[in-house]
């Protein structure tokens, strides 16, 4: 089953899916079997429903998808193996020659002649206020417009004169890449601080000594050591 999803999420102070002040506030998905499926995060199948449609998807689709994957992880939703990703702003980076980066929505949708959002829920972040709080209707449609938006964008993509057979294999393999990408991010690079101050303790100790065998070839007026 092919699935766009796109996450709604709080604001303040970012939207960063490993801050821990951040929290998911709705999810949108579109698939070709069924209508636009909506959650908002008080729903009581608002994780356990999410995995559903992610275990029958076999291509997910998005618009910086990572982040979106990266939130359905946090609600302890598993990607399935063997699910193929496809990103439509790397798919647009890669049909410019690597000269686009980080499209957005309304870019792309400005690029095939679909009506973009426009704002949508940007006057209210603009006056403060948090996702949680805009009325329920506001947030649906906007969630629900974005997913009828990323399809449209996905199927002119397919259709674009720049596409081939080789480009559409590559940016299959980009969200492959795009996965595991995801998963260093989450998993982070194990880092010893404490040996690290030591070793940085060690380190000055050695250039004492060096500067001290230094000081006995030359006259420390002859040479600028620190240069």
């Amino acid at each position: 089953m092919r699935t766009v999803l796109d996450f709604e999420t709080s604001r303040f102070p970012d939207a960063h899916p490993h801050r821990k002040s951040a929290r998911a506030i709705s999810w949108a998905t579109l698939s070709q079997v069924s209508s636009p499926c909506f959650r908002y995060y008080t729903d009581p199948d608002f994780k356990s429903l999410l995995q559903d449609i992610l275990n029958a998807t076999s291509l997910l689709i998005g618009i910086n998808l990572k982040f979106d994957i990266a939130w359905a992880k946090n609600l302890c939703c598993t990607i399935p193996m063997g699910i193929r990703v496809w990103d439509c702003q790397l798919a647009e980076y890669v049909l410019s020659g690597q000269t686009k980066s980080f499209a957005s929505m309304d870019e792309l949708c400005d690029r095939y002649g679909i009506e973009g959002k426009r704002g949508g829920l940007e006057e209210y972040w603009n006056a403060g206020i948090e996702t949680a709080d805009i009325p329920l209707p506001v947030l649906e449609e906007y969630n629900i417009g974005d997913v009828r938006r990323t399809l449209q964008i996905y199927e002119h993509q397919l259709k674009d004169e720049r596409m081939t057979e080789p480009l559409k294999k590559l940016i299959l393999l980009q969200g492959l890449d795009l996965l595991v990408l995801e998963e260093m991010e989450r998993n982070g690079i194990v880092y010893d601080k404490q040996g690290s101050v030591e070793r940085g303790y060690k380190v000055i100790e050695e250039l004492e000594i060096i500067q001290n065998e230094l000081l006995k070839i030359v006259e420390e007026q002859c040479v600028k050591l620190t240069s």
